[in-house]
Order: C-alpha cells, then sequence, then structure tokens
C-alpha cells in the first residue's frame, strides 16, 4: 500500500475509535464498523509527527456524493438499501458492495 492509504486509514481508524469512547447514538454502529474493519488490522508503530490529513476529511468522493439528497433517485437504482436485518451481515454486505462499485470502477476491462 502506498504511505497515504495507510496515514488515511489510521486516522479513519482514530475518528471511529474516538465516535465509540465517546457515547452517544453512533457508538454502537461505530463500534461495529471499527470491529468489520479496523479491530484485525495489522498495527503498524506510531509515526513520530502526526501527518495533516484534514483535508482528506472534507474529500468530495462518488461515495459520499451519492449520499446526498439531490441524488437518492440514483442512489436507489445504483446502491438499494439492504434488506438484511442484522448489523454485521448488513455492514459486510454495504462493505462487499462498496468493493465491487471501487474495483468496477477502477479496473481496466476489455470488450471483444
Amino acid at each position: 500500500m502506498h504511505p497515504s492509504h495507510d496515514r488515511f486509514v489510521a486516522a479513519q481508524a482514530a475518528a471511529i475509535e474516538l465516535v465509540v469512547e465517546r457515547g452517544g447514538p453512533l457508538a454502537e454502529p461505530a463500534g461495529l464498523v471499527f470491529q468489520q474493519v479496523y479491530q484485525g488490522a495489522e498495527k503498524k508503530p506510531h509515526a513520530s509527527q502526526a501527518p495533516d490529513v484534514v483535508e482528506w476529511l472534507e474529500e468530495r468522493t462518488f461515495f459520499t456524493e451519492i449520499q446526498r439528497p439531490d441524488w437518492s433517485a440514483l442512489r436507489d437504482v445504483l446502491w438499494p438499501a439492504s434488506r438484511i436485518e442484522r448489523p454485521a451481515a448488513r455492514f459486510r454486505e454495504e462493505e462487499v458492495r462498496a468493493a465491487v462499485a471501487v474495483h468496477c470502477r477502477t479496473a481496466r476491462t476489455r470488450v471483444d
């Protein structure tokens, strides 16, 4: 992986861990995300100086923009809501769907 990706992942994990520690209505879903995504991740030594990742938090992506109300009709077609009731299973399904979408966007395909 690229070093900036490692920093981005570390910043995400730290932010989610902070949400869990602070409690409140988002603590339980954040705990699920932390457990599913970051709990088994390889731990790396801490950096001697924290990188500035604030600008990354405001980076607009396809995934952030499709969550906006203006795009709800497109989101419902491209990304219908999961019907799975168990939170952990629903999260895993949504993560797999996101990974497939990213792969489709970045894959080099050939049509004969």
